[in-house]
């Protein structure tokens, strides 16, 4: 951002003082920062002069080198005003104009050249008092872009009488108000009253402009941020803008309202439980009688190979434990076996594949958990593989950007009367749109540097009164709706249910100890039939002992294997449910993972969601700021007539109402608190980029993070920033308004400070004077040649009003001037020295005797004294 600035160039102890008194005036916030140059302090040498400058502004002054100070930023322009103070008794050394144009070479060659040039603007400015006269023609400086010579006048109004200028007196507050006027220092006034001025000394030596210069301020905060800040006020209370607004009115049952939003949101697919697949169940096989006896026939005669196989493996592993103790010993790091690998039997099978059923630990990874049932056994269908992570389940989809834009136009919408999104009800009655307050919608937060209240001691507190809960707002509904939901699968997520105890194992014990009983049988049945048999018995008697000794233990030996098959298949199907509700268990905890990653995604962003929304619609304006103070007495004193600062004192209430409930008609228009969002987001960079489907990032960021888009909104809207932004804008709104003729304000009272004060009166009289005709400069100080050809006659008048806020600022107006600022420049039309009664020759001095006088004195030469 380039500006412009201002080189001021004095001499001599008067100089000294009036840098001095613009330092003063600074201080109070009435000027701008310029530099001063003292030219006794220009010095010479192998190489380009050394100038020293002094910072003068409203801080510390800072002392350094001309160039390193004009070096601190980029200049469009620079005004070097050789500022010459004349009395009746001293006029600047011819010193001081050689260091003048020294001066000005110098910072003409040190400037940069176009296109990205500097302007150096030369003003030869010669501020007289009244009465004065002797200067010559070589005080214009020849060759300078405008010689000027400020009137020596001082009046209250240009409409009334001049109080001359007179040293001491005046003088130093007139030549002070003359430099800020040409050097653009009054704050607010961006522009020096010669800036457009060129008289062309060149060409026409001795060109010179008469000007004077009139300054109207009021002091205090200015009438449209006055006005912005009263309406501000109005709109945050307790109901809102809403009963100040023509086309709203407040809500008669915000509770519902809100109940019915948080109720719509609710319904939207993000905030809704998603369907959950359900598995089919296990099927029983339906068999008909042969085949299942068939079946059965098979398993037992299976059966018989399989209790042969337990016999021979008992009595084989018996020769093994025999072998193991009698080579290696028993308690040796090796076994002996009459085989490389035992023979497997169904009951290791079973036992197996209840292991397996049992948990993941016990099985190898990626083997089935069903049991392996010999020819057709039952067996649930295959699953998926254990329960694993989220990462590992499956990939956890991100909230929709339409969840927080719906969110955003719902709230805000509520409390600003914008646009809601389809399918929710615009609340209104009697044609005029219903509105929240922002209580209603989403809680208070913090406020940005916001600390804590200061409580009353424990000791000397009252107690506490019953309070009644606040209603739950918008937002509330929205957060505990999603911790509910998060809570209850939180207690969905327990353990599996216990697997019903194994009943195989007792089924194999039952059924060994029934062969054991039939063989047993077997063995005394034998040896008793061997005995009857030894009796030689009849035939028939032989065949009942032979029959009755195989029947009795193959019987008992069937009816046992039958029951273990009977188990066998109740153990099919129990395996194969369990397994079933197993997968199911394990599928559910898999989703009940991943909507719970997915609220949790959803739950942090509607906290910052709650929390930038809470911030627009809580604190949607920053404060205005105030004005700085009236300055001291001291530099009252110092003003010159010319300046005339006044302060409000008081202002009709009928109008100041009016105009209070006009600014806030038109900073509460339909879809402010949208507007301010949007112009947060634009201000705040990445967050306001939006996506190829028109998506702001703030609504597509799911990665979280101080850098993330979402969490720089939220640390925007923590400092502040969103409102300040806000009250910039309708600071402008609203001085747009007053500018266009749509607003009008309330004219206030003005009383003028400082010994010429005349009792209050209105601001537009105030200021009526600087806007009035052009009123003829003195005449004293025009020669008759000059008042002949009417060159006291003004034939410009340029006027200053103090702009609105620069971009940036907080609306308290340009460095700091604090009111309305008015300044108004008089310029005449191109005269010659010898129109001006300065430069008449000087006359004697008077002496005591007439034998002092010296030649140096005669009339019609100059004297420098």
């Amino acid at each position: 951002m380039r500006t412009d600035g201002a080189v001021l160039l004095v001499t001599g102890d008067a100089g000294r003082e009036l840098r001095a008194l613009v330092e003063r005036w600074a201080g109070a916030g009435l000027l701008t920062e310029s530099l001063w140059v003292q030219a006794e302090d220009v010095t010479t040498g192998a190489g380009p002069p050394r100038v020293p400058a002094r910072l003068v502004g409203a801080g510390a002054g800072r002392d350094g080198d001309l160039f390193a100070l004009l070096g601190l930023q980029r200049l469009d322009l620079v005004r070097l005003v050789a500022v010459q103070l004349v009395t009746r008794t001293s006029r600047p050394p011819a010193a001081f104009l050689e260091r003048a144009d020294l001066v000005a070479d110098v910072l003409q060659a040190a400037m940069p050249l176009p296109p990205a040039g500097t302007r150096v603007h030369r003003v030869s400015l010669v501020v007289a008092e009244s009465g004065a006269t002797g200067l010559g023609r070589e005080h214009l400086l020849p060759g300078w872009d405008v010689a000027a010579v400020v009137a020596a006048e001082d009046r209250p109004d240009l409409d009334r009488n001049s109080v001359f200028v007179r040293e001491p007196g005046n003088f130093l507050g007139h030549a002070a108000a003359a430099v800020a006027a040409v050097g653009g220092l009054w704050a607010g006034v961006g522009e020096g009253a010669l800036d457009g001025v060129r008289t062309d000394s060149t060409s026409t030596e001795g060109d010179l402009v008469v000007l004077r210069a009139s300054v109207r301020a009021v002091l205090g905060p200015d009438p449209v941020e006055e006005v912005v800040r009263d309406a501000i006020a109005l709109a945050s209370g307790e109901a809102g803008p809403a009963p100040a607004l023509p086309w709203a009115r407040p809500a008669r049952d915000p509770g519902a309202v809100a109940d019915r939003a948080a109720r719509f949101l609710l319904d939207g697919r993000d905030w809704r439980q998603p369907p959950r697949a359900t598995r089919p169940g296990p099927g029983r096989r339906v068999r008909r009688v042969r085949a299942a006896l068939w079946e059965a026939l098979r398993f037992n005669l299976m059966m018989f190979r399989v209790g042969f196989g337990v016999l021979a493996r008992g009595v084989r592993r018996l020769v093994e434990n025999v072998a193991t103790a009698v080579l290696v010993g028993r308690g040796s790091d090796t076994l002996v076996r009459t085989r490389a690998r035992t023979a497997d039997s169904l009951f290791d099978v079973v036992r197996e594949a209840a292991a397996r059923r049992a948990g993941p630990a016990s099985a190898p990874e990626g083997t089935d958990s069903r049991p392996s049932v010999p020819d057709g056994g039952a067996a649930g269908p295959a699953g998926p593989p254990g329960p694993g992570s989220v990462e590992a389940g499956g990939g956890v989809p991100a909230p929709r950007p339409q969840t927080w834009q719906d969110l955003r136009r719902v709230c805000f919408g509520l409390v600003d009367g914008g646009g809601l999104p389809p399918g929710l009800p615009v609340p209104e009655l009697a044609g005029l749109r219903l509105l929240l307050p922002a209580g209603a919608v989403a809680p208070s937060v913090a406020g940005p540097g916001r600390r804590g209240e200061v409580t009353a001691r424990p000791e000397t507190a009252a107690p506490p009164e019953p309070t009644v809960p606040p209603e739950p707002t918008v937002t509330g509904r929205l957060t505990e709706a999603l911790d509910a939901r998060i809570a209850a699968l939180e207690a969905a997520d327990a353990a599996p249910p216990p697997a019903e105890p194994d009943a195989m194992a007792q089924a194999e014990r039952r059924v060994k100890r029934r062969w054991l009983v039939a063989l047993i049988l077997l063995v005394v049945a034998a040896a008793a039939t061997a005995a009857y048999l030894a009796g030689r018995p009849s035939a028939a008697g032989a065949t009942r002992a032979v029959t009755l000794t195989l029947s009795v233990p193959l019987v008992l030996a069937v009816s046992a294997q039958h029951g273990y098959y009977r188990a066998l298949r109740r153990h099919a199907w129990t395996a194969a449910t369990e397994d079933e509700a197993s997968r199911a268990h394990a599928q559910l905890a898999d989703d009940i993972r991943r909507e719970r990653a997915r609220l949790g995604l959803l739950r942090e962003a509607l906290v910052d969601w709650c929390e930038i929304v809470g911030h627009l619609l809580h604190r949607p304006w920053a404060p205005v700021a105030a004005g700085p103070p009236e300055p001291p007495a001291d530099v009252l004193a110092t003003l010159p007539a010319a300046v005339a600062l006044g302060v409000p004192a008081g202002t009709d209430e009928t109008e100041r109402e009016r105009a209070v409930h006009a600014a806030l008609a038109a900073l509460c228009h339909p879809g402010w608190c949208a507007e301010n969002f949007d112009e947060l987001v634009a201000a705040v960079g990445d967050a306001g980029r939006r996506s190829a489907g028109a998506y702001l990032a703030a609504d597509l960021d799911v990665r979280g993070g101080p850098f993330a888009p979402r969490r720089r909104l939220v640390e925007a809207c923590r400092a502040g920033r969103g409102g300040v932004l806000a009250t910039r804008r309708a600071l402008a709104e609203v001085r747009q308004a007053v500018e266009q003729g749509r607003l009008r304000l309330a004219d206030r009272h003005v009383e003028r400070l400082g010994p010429l004060a005349a009792g209050t009166v209105d601001e537009s009289a105030f200021f009526r004077a600087a806007h009035g005709p052009a009123v003829p400069f003195a005449p004293d100080q025009w020669s008759p040649r000059g008042l002949q050809a009417a060159r006291h006659q003004p034939e410009t008048a340029l006027t200053w009003v103090r702009p609105a806020p620069e971009p940036g600022g907080t609306g308290a107006g340009a460095a700091g001037m604090p009111g309305r600022l008015m300044l108004r420049v008089d310029l005449s039309p191109r005269a010659q020295p010898g129109d001006l009664l300065l430069f008449a020759p000087a006359r004697p001095r008077a002496s005591a005797t007439p034998a002092a006088a010296s030649p140096a004195t005669t009339e019609g030469e100059f004297i420098e004294w």
